[in-house]
């Protein structure tokens, strides 16, 4: 949004933002002015949510196409994939960045009920992948966790998920322009915090942490 700023003498201004981490957390924000020249001068040029909504979908559903191909290559070749354990780790970490995605869509009220089911949607296939990894899934030869490294990490992914529910279920009670500054604040330093919680997770996965208590 382009608002009257008092330092530049009440001239409409705008401003870029994004947080600068340090291993997951973070230590800062980089903020820019932008120019005058990028106020757009009439409606039509400001980007329209829905063209942005409809271009993601695609695109996810261009990605998700690939994979199977490639796993499907992969299979009929004879090469090797990644553990199952990994694998899902990952879909967890991927499910994570899908949850704030559909957020912010409904936080922007751009197909809001379509988003809010799809959050709702995705939370649960972050919880499955979750118990799965933890527990166990007899169906794709996931075995029960052990290792006490990625157990602890594991613990925390779901401390940091419970904290994210818990103002993902504010945002689905609040009406679209209801949904006050401190919420979507308290959203992204969830998210940040969960997404952290499941990057360790996913190191641990992909690199045995040695300490096994059942061997």
């Amino acid at each position: 949004d382009w608002k009257p700023y008092g330092p530049s003498s009440g001239a409409l201004a705008s401003f870029l933002s994004t947080g600068i981490k340090e291993k997951g957390k973070l230590v800062g924000v980089f903020c820019t002015q932008l120019p005058p020249s990028a106020r757009p001068e009439d409606v039509s040029q400001v980007l329209d949510l829905s063209n942005i909504e409809k271009e993601n979908t695609v695109l996810l559903a261009s990605v998700q196409m690939l994979r199977e191909r490639y796993v499907a290559h992969a299979i009929f070749e004879g090469i090797a994939l990644a553990p199952v354990s990994e694998t899902y780790s990952e879909s967890q970490l991927l499910s994570v960045q899908q949850i704030m995605k559909e957020a912010l869509f409904a936080i922007l009220d751009v197909k809001r009920t379509d988003y809010l089911e799809a959050l709702q949607a995705s939370e649960k296939k972050f919880d499955d992948l979750h118990r799965a990894l933890v527990w166990g899934d007899m169906m794709s030869g996931l075995p029960e966790l052990t290792k006490i490294c990625t157990l602890q990490s594991m613990l925390k992914v779901g401390h940091a998920m419970q904290a994210l529910k818990k103002y993902l279920k504010l945002l689905r009670d609040s009406e679209a322009i209801a949904v006050s500054q401190e919420l979507l604040e308290k959203l992204v330093e969830s998210e940040n915090g969960l997404r952290a919680a499941m990057e360790d997770a996913v190191n641990f996965f992909r690199t045995d942490d040695g300490v096994d208590p059942a061997a």
